[in-house]
């Protein structure tokens, strides 16, 4: 057991497990993302790397919003997650994040999730 050289999705006897243990004829599905989500998934990588390594940049955070709100109006995570990093910095992009997240709840899909996630930022710090 210490070396696992292959695995199989289903029971080791099918004949014991009758309809239940049939794997699949569905392959997996291969996403492919277009050049406007690949440059979103690119600004979240640097947002990670920036709470990761601890060296927040208010300048790249405001340009990142602009960039959020001229192309990614409806990406409610990020924001939330910039939201996170300043939270209690009194500082500028702070109180432009709460406005961004404010607007962005008027969508009633995303007001439970923005919601939820302020009151974890709130509960944390």
């Amino acid at each position: 057991g210490k070396e696992i050289v292959s695995a199989f999705s289903g029971p080791a006897s099918p004949d014991s497990f009758e309809s239940l243990g049939e794997v699949s004829k569905e392959k997996t599905h291969k996403i492919t993302y277009s050049s406007k989500e690949k440059a979103l998934h690119k600004v979240y990588k640097i947002v990670a790397e920036m709470r990761e390594q601890q060296a927040l940049s208010f300048a790249v955070l405001s340009e990142i919003l602009e960039d959020l709100k001229n192309n990614f109006k409806t990406d409610w995570l990020l924001p939330l997650e910039m939201y996170e990093l300043v939270y209690n910095s009194n500082s500028e992009i702070e109180q432009e994040l709460v406005q961004y997240l404010a607007n962005i709840k008027k969508n009633e899909q995303h007001t439970a999730l923005i919601n939820n996630g302020l009151k974890l930022i709130y509960q944390n710090n």
